[in-house]
């Protein structure tokens, strides 16, 4: 019996060794693996500045060649591991704002799941596709890499035989270089102006010359308003275009056709789906599916109601003590955080008052902590309005709260607001102290309104000492406004426990004058309603007036739309190799308001 377990305790045999440590190698391989994955983000001091047109070029242009081209990393993001980028994939819809992504949050399931990394896009004078295509690309500083990527005797043989090198060599070319020439237009029996059997067809408004800045267009046999959506400038890229324009009766001078560019040995046009599949190493989806695309993005005309955005940040107080003030008001309700505007409504018994936040947080802290909080011997009542544009009110920020997994929003309080917001607690749990009936900071003294003695201040040294008990602090942005000392923050965890364990203590918090919530408010955005503010007004007292109207026949055809839209993007990215960059652009616009800012999402495709 004894000598069993001897045998049991024994070390174990040198095989079952090497096997463990087999296992633990291939796991420890395969988590360096993961982490030299190829990853985007954006750094943290250009988080919240929008991104121009120069600066996606700029990215696109590191993620295509790299630093083995001269290329450097773009100055406000990082792309990890470039050289593991297998392709580089950008979606540009037009007409679509910053705000028609947040309006339509909950529908955009894929859009707002898979896509990892946002930043708000300044809209482009000039069209962004020519733009990215006309751009050169940046010298190197080392003049041997130069050297060592000109001419043709250094590409790799596949290369040497591309139809496109073959025909126009390695030397960089403008956009005007691939259009099909009048002469061979005729050879090939396009549709073209003055030619037999093509009377009867319509002419296009084009100049007689495109520049190498003109814009490109995509076109589809159902188009039947082309020829007043083209700029006189168009140049129609597509695979065999000549029988899209025989089956519209239509002619256009200036386009670029795949097919003739890419041809075999002796001259046999390749199937659009061979060059996707084959040269692109990318199925046939963009044909079957950029119609509704660009349906969508040319859906600038209808009116963008934001009233609903900004309902998210507002609250409903009352009823107030009789003749309560705003400055009072104010008072009470900056404790939760910066506020935008406040709206007293008088009735001839009562007083209430509409306060609306900067951020989502600052409506989410004033329900949760303010609401049955006791002001001067009254009891009043904290609660979002109600309007059927917020019956989502609460999926929404839920949605939210998810897409901010490992952020926290926290409010150092006053010694004197936190006396208040304690007994604020105290009537929610029924255990109102009687004694203490007042909210100190809105107490009049003589007809005064006193002031607490001592301020809270945040830094972000106190900040991580007391929330890194919880997890390790990985960021503090603190929120500080012009003038006055920080008294909220945005706390980024290393991981999402971090953030659940501060919630789960936020009782202890309180005890130590902190108040907290899940963050909501998007990181890209400084405030929630930077959503739906131009970057320029006209009259900037008119975006205060919300008419809270309610959801109209054109919100819901858009919501189906923007809902196709999604599936239809969700199926390209599935059909994405892994390691493929894939940027989606929705451009913005310019409105009588001002410019309306567009969104850039970014994501690499992990493998699955």
């Amino acid at each position: 019996m004894q000598r069993e377990e001897e045998k049991e305790d024994r070390p174990c045999s040198t095989e079952e060794v090497k096997r463990l440590k087999t296992e633990e190698g291939e796991e420890t391989l395969e988590s360096e693996l993961s982490s030299r994955s190829p990853r985007i983000s954006v750094l943290p001091d250009r988080l919240q500045q929008p991104i121009t047109a120069n600066d996606l070029t700029e990215l696109l242009h590191y993620a295509a060649l790299g630093k083995t081209a001269g290329v450097d990393q773009p100055s406000w993001c990082r792309l990890q591991h470039q050289k593991k980028v297998k392709a580089v994939n950008v979606v540009m819809i037009e007409g679509l704002t910053q705000s028609h992504f947040y309006k339509h949050y909950l529908t955009l399931q894929h859009l707002r799941t898979n896509y990892s990394t946002r930043v708000t896009f300044t809209p482009s004078s000039t069209d962004l596709a020519s733009g990215i295509f006309s751009s050169e690309v940046p010298e190197p500083d080392d003049p041997s890499v130069s050297q060592r990527h000109n001419g043709s005797s250094d590409l790799p043989k596949g290369l040497r035989i591309h139809p496109v090198i073959t025909k126009f060599g390695t030397k960089r070319r403008g956009l005007t270089a691939y259009v099909l020439p009048e002469e061979e237009m005729v050879k090939k029996r396009w549709p073209v102006k003055g030619m037999p059997d093509f009377q009867d067809f319509v002419c296009t408004d084009s100049v007689d010359c495109v520049t190498d800045s003109s814009p490109l267009y995509g076109l589809d046999c159902e188009m039947t308003r082309l020829k007043t959506l083209l700029p006189s400038d168009a140049v129609l890229v597509g695979h065999s275009l000549n029988n899209d324009l025989v089956a519209l009766k239509l002619i256009h001078p200036h386009v670029i056709d795949t097919s003739l560019l890419y041809r075999r040995e002796f001259g046999q046009r390749f199937k659009l789906k061979v060059i996707t599949e084959s040269v692109l190493k990318f199925p046939d989806v963009l044909q079957r599916h950029g119609r509704s695309v660009a349906f969508l993005g040319k859906r600038s005309d209808i009116a963008l109601d934001l009233s609903n955005q900004q309902d998210l940040c507002v609250v409903l107080a009352g009823p107030l003590p009789s003749g309560s003030s705003e400055q009072e008001v104010r008072r009470l309700f900056c404790c939760c955080g910066p506020l935008r505007n406040i709206k007293m409504l008088n009735t001839s018994v009562r007083v209430h008052a509409e306060v609306e936040f900067e951020l989502l947080e600052g409506a989410e802290l004033a329900v949760k902590t303010l609401n049955g909080l006791n002001m001067q011997g009254q009891s009043i009542k904290v609660q979002r309005p109600v309007y059927e544009s917020m019956l989502d009110a609460d999926l929404t920020l839920a949605a939210l709260m998810c897409d901010n997994n490992s952020h926290l929003y926290a409010v150092k309080l006053n010694p004197g607001m936190a006396d208040s917001v304690h007994m604020s607690a105290r009537v929610h749990g029924h255990t109102l102290n009687a004694k203490c009936s007042d909210v100190t900071s809105v107490k009049k003294v003589n007809g005064q309104h006193s002031q607490p003695k001592t301020k809270s201040k945040l830094s972000e040294e106190t900040v991580r000492e007391t929330f890194g008990l919880f997890g390790s602090v990985e960021r503090v942005a603190l929120l500080q406004q012009s003038g006055k000392h920080a008294r909220h923050a945005i706390i980024r965890f290393e991981s999402s426990e971090g953030k659940r364990a501060a919630l789960s203590s936020s009782e202890d918090l309180r005890k130590e004058n902190y108040l907290v919530c899940p963050s909501l408010t998007p990181h890209h955005l400084p405030s929630w309603t930077a959503v739906t503010t131009p970057t320029t007004s006209v009259d900037p007292d008119k975006d205060e007036e919300r008419s809270h109207m309610h959801i109209s026949s054109q919100d819901e055809e858009m919501d189906l739309l923007m809902g196709k839209l999604d599936r239809r993007l969700q199926k390209l990215f599935r059909y994405l190799p892994e390691g493929t960059l894939s940027v989606v652009v929705l451009l913005g616009h310019t409105s009588d308001h001002g410019l309306l800012p567009g969104l850039c999402l970014m994501e690499v495709k992990q493998e699955s």
